[in-house]
């Protein structure tokens, strides 16, 4: 492990921010995200470059794995709003480089709308690793929450200013402060206030105090009660965080499940005061 002053202002000035715990477990270790006085979080101490490979060899880091249907969802959207972004700074001629690609879903994602691309990931060993930082190559570079685990900054970006041409476009994303006070642990199950402020395709976008979730349309009511999500939209709601890939910025979130727990918590209530020859209220739902 090693200490180091602020990558911003090289300030000593440091507060502990929040302690997480190694999801991994691969040495059980608690890092600490510290803020600097010019308000930049980062973790510090951190593993040195030369074991920092090690982090990201579990099988558990890739957050594509063994996904459910509502995260690759929430995926796709988020892939098609990059798509447009590029679209927008894009012409016939146009290269894109896709930096700290991992293992390439996005890269792929823009070959097959047939936008010219090449992947370079500085830290997993994969086949994205060739020789693709050229001078005044690129019309556009993204760095889709990479730059956080970038150790050399200065030459990541000496890097990135070579290959890019002049009147070039770099798009940087970065996790939001709101992600990292839910702590590590991305199936945490945890009930969050939101609040939809627009529909898309398969279902509503929801404000999460700054951070940008998905809400599926499956998962917005229990019984199907609600026709028209129109009279969700900024409103605040209880909802529960289904799936969460703080690194890559995507969100999968349920209003369904809270409302299934508390029916669940009502019939277990009423089966506890309930025996033969009760009266008892209720609603016909269907005749067969």
């Amino acid at each position: 492990m090693e200490t180091i002053n602020c990558p911003i202002c090289s300030s000593t000035g440091i507060n502990t921010f929040i302690e997480l715990k190694d999801r991994f477990k691969i040495n059980n270790k608690t890092f600490n995200l510290t803020k600097c006085e010019c308000s930049l979080i980062y973790l510090n101490p951190r593993p040195k470059q030369e074991d920092i490979g090690k982090y990201y060899k579990d099988d558990k880091y890739s957050p594509h794995n063994n996904v459910s249907i509502f995260y690759k969802l929430a995926q796709s959207l988020s892939f098609f709003w990059k798509y447009k972004l590029i679209r927008k700074y894009s012409n016939k001629d146009t290269k894109v480089l896709d930096y700290g690609s991992g293992r390439g879903e996005f890269s792929n994602y823009l070959t097959e709308r047939n936008v010219v691309v090449n992947s370079f990931e500085p830290i997993l060993k994969t086949d994205k690793n060739t020789d693709v930082m050229k001078k005044n190559e690129y019309n556009i570079i993204t760095l889709w929450h990479s730059l956080e685990h970038i150790h050399n900054l200065d030459k990541a970006f000496s890097d990135i200013s070579l290959s890019i041409k002049d009147k070039g476009v770099l798009f940087i994303a970065m996790i939001s402060n709101g992600l990292i006070h839910w702590g590590i642990d991305p199936d945490l199950n945890k009930v969050v206030k939101g609040i939809p402020f627009n529909r898309v395709k398969g279902g509503m976008s929801v404000d999460l105090n700054g951070v940008v979730a998905f809400l599926p349309g499956s998962q917005i009511d229990t019984r199907q009660i609600i026709k028209d999500t129109k009279e969700l939209l900024n409103k605040s709601l209880d909802l529960m965080i289904l799936k969460m890939d703080k690194f890559r910025g995507n969100i999968v979130v349920s209003r369904k499940a809270i409302s299934e727990v508390e029916l669940k918590e009502q019939r277990e209530e009423l089966l506890s005061t309930i025996k033969e020859g009760s009266e008892v209220e209720g609603k016909v739902k269907n005749l067969t």
